[in-house]
Order: C-alpha cells, then structure tokens, then sequence
C-alpha cells in the first residue's frame, strides 16, 4: 500500500478552503487505497461531524510565525527532525508553502520521497511582487538564512510537481517553473455531492419565457477582488430583479450605502454570514449565482470558487467574471462569462440566457456532468495518485488533471 504524508499549516478547527481541502483530499486518497498521514499545528483537531479516514499528527511543538530568516532556520532544523520520527512515506505532499515548506522538502530528500506542492494563487503573487532589502538579498544567497519570500520561490523550483487548483494560479508559477505545474481544480467531497445534487432548477422557468423576480446570488466575503460593487450597479440595467447577498466583510457598509445612493437598495437583501445549512439554503433562493471577482495590483486573485461547484450542485446557474480560477469551469458553455467594463452588456446577457428555458437546463446540467466526472476529491485523488505512480510529466507543458 503506497503511504502519503499530507502537511498543511491551515487545518481544523479552523473552517476555511485550506483546511476543507486538506481533510477531503485526504480522504480522497485512503478511499483510492492509499495510506494517508495529515500532519498540522499544535491546535488542530478533528470536528466531531468530520469523518476522517485519515491518521492526524499533531505538531505539538509548532509556531508558524516563526517561519522565515534566523527563527525560521531553527523551526526548519526542528520540524525536520520531527518528520524524521513519523518514519517514512513514499510521497509528501504540502497543502501550503509556507512553514513547514523547506523542512518537508529536505526530509523527503533525506527518504528519497517524492514531494509536491499546492499553491493557491495568492501567497505566490504577494511573493514574486515583494522586493527584500539588500542585505537579505545578499544574505539569502550566501547562507542557508532565508526570507518568506527567498524559501517560497526556492520551494516552488525545487519540488518534483507543483499543484494549482486553477490555470490562473498555473499563470502566476510560470514564471518560476515552467514544467510538472498540474492543473488539478477544487472539489467537493463525494458525500456533499451525493447528498446535495438536484436537478436544474425550473421554477422561474415558464414554457421557456422567464417570470418576474429573479434573483440574482452572491456568496463570499465583502472584499474589494470579489468585485460585489458591480453586481450592485448591474441592477440598475435589470429593474426587474433582485440581489441576495450571503456573507460579510470590510466593504459591507460602503457597498449599502452605494446600494441606497443608486436606487436599488430594496432590491438587495443582505444575509449576513450565515451557518452551512443557511448556504444552502440561500443557494436554493437564487436563479444565478454570480461571482464578477477581479485582479488587484497587490496580487489578490479569485483561486476557484468553491461555492460556484456548490451552486451548481443545486441546480443553479452560474456567471463568473473573465479573471480568476472559476473561467476553467465555464470554458465548456458551462455558465455565463460577465464582462466586468461592461455592465450593459452582461444585463443583456444574462436576460438573453435566461429566454432560452432549454438552454439554462442544458447549462447547469453540462456543469453537473462536469463536476460530476472530476471535481470531487475523490476523482482529484485519483488523478494525482495516476500521476504520482506515472513515470513523469510532460516538462514542456502543464498537464490537466481535472
């Protein structure tokens, strides 16, 4: 039975797309037969409703702020020798760069493991667009004392395979590696796909002419790269519909306000943060799910959306702006593209798409095949388990897992 160390800094009891993704793929690979071992922080733990295959090591000792120059040496010599005593594995496999990045590395060259890495957009650009001072520069070169930035771009050269959950974040490697960079989406876990699919949504569906009131969706926090100003001013080219609006964030007032100044604020209704059953439920109220997310010059960047696979799992139609992971699942006629400089023009589209009932039924159940066939985690795990048991990638250019 081949054996898999999978190491990420962000675990639960903390909620967030790292931590789910870590305890999914995990489980993807022990229901393909793997031998799976999670390692995370001092404070990590397994939710009573999460159901782990998976053995989980704690790192009793950790402090991921100590994770670069002179107290990111020592943290690196200690973590090294804490992997050493789990024995040995035959791949290792890093959710996330920072932290435990170098000592994984040089552990899995001391047990001749292959190690791969998922980056997630973000952390990557924030990196590439920092400049060190001089003297670190100078230092980094010359001694095994390192900044963030100098042991990010160091881990993304060295390890035999980089993972990116989108072809955008695939974009933001190139620079820094030009071969094994696999392409492989994020998922949903298998039992959320069973529990949740619906059929496509037919209820503001009538003999293929729309009814009054449709609903527009937006799930997500309140930040300026989600982009959430735009569907607001949308509204304003589409009298007849509404905008549900789930989730918080440092914008939420200022956006209210535009809400109120523009004449459309009694359209809008704001959910706030909301349970994982109060999601789904929102999900449910929405006719389009819409995430019009945009590039900020300080490196921000939608990765891949995950509540777009859950939209869809419900039966919903989704729209997506042209920047960001999510455009690789509406490349196939699987959604709507919104043209962000051009409000008018996605008004016109979404009101076009949604005169054609025959067509939003073969929308949403295109991207339900799609989802279906290879965005659960299991399906992710078997195509990187494929890969890791293959010889070796194409070095010229990135392979599509997903």
């Amino acid at each position: 039975m081949n054996k898999i160390l999978i190491i990420s800094v962000d675990f639960f009891p903390k909620i967030g797309g790292i931590s789910l993704m870590t305890h999914h793929l995990a489980n993807g690979f022990c229901q393909n037969g793997w031998e799976v071992s999670v390692l995370a922080p001092a404070d990590a733990l397994i939710p009573a409703d999460y159901s782990a295959l998976y053995s989980l090591v704690v790192d009793r000792e950790s402090n991921p702020k100590r994770r670069a120059n002179l107290e990111g040496l020592r943290e690196r010599r200690r973590i090294f020798d804490f992997l050493c005593s789990l024995g040995e594995f035959d791949h290792v496999l890093l959710l996330h760069p920072f932290y435990y990045g170098p000592a994984a590395l040089d552990y899995a060259r001391s047990i001749q493991a292959t190690i791969s890495c998922y980056f997630h957009g973000f952390e990557l650009k924030s990196q590439l667009l920092h400049r060190d001072k001089l003297v670190q520069r100078v230092l980094g070169k010359f001694s095994p004392i390192k900044t963030l930035r100098q042991s990010t771009l160091c881990l993304a050269k060295s390890v035999d395979y980089v993972f990116t959950n989108s072809s955008e974040t695939a974009e933001i490697v190139r620079p820094v590696r030009s071969s094994n960079v696999v392409i492989t989406g994020c998922g949903l876990d298998v039992e959320t796909y069973r529990e949740k699919l619906m059929e496509p949504k037919v209820s503001s569906l009538k003999s293929g002419i729309v009814e009054q009131g449709m609903t527009l969706g937006f799930v997500g926090r309140i930040v300026e790269s989600k982009n959430l100003e735009f569907l607001i001013d949308l509204l304003r080219h589409l009298p007849s519909y509404k905008l549900l609006v789930v989730g918080d964030g440092p914008k939420k007032k200022e956006l209210q306000k535009r809400a109120k100044v523009s004449g459309v604020g009694d359209r809008i209704t704001w959910a706030g943060r909301v349970s994982e059953d109060g999601k789904w439920e929102a999900i449910d109220k929405m006719d389009l799910l819409c995430l019009p997310s945009r590039k900020l010059n300080k490196g921000q960047v939608e990765g891949f959306g995950i509540v777009m696979l859950e939209a869809t799992l419900r039966g919903i139609p989704v729209a997506v702006s042209h920047e960001g992971g999510m455009r690789d699942f509406i490349l196939e006629k699987n959604g709507i593209y919104l043209d962000i400089n051009n409000k008018k023009n996605s008004a016109d589209k979404i009101q076009s798409f949604f005169q054609d009932g025959g067509e939003v039924l073969r929308t949403v159940s295109r991207a339900q095949k799609l989802l279906g066939e290879s965005l659960t985690y299991d399906k992710i795990a078997e195509g990187l388990i494929e890969l890791l048991q293959s010889s070796q990638l194409d070095a010229e250019e990135d392979k599509v897992v997903a």
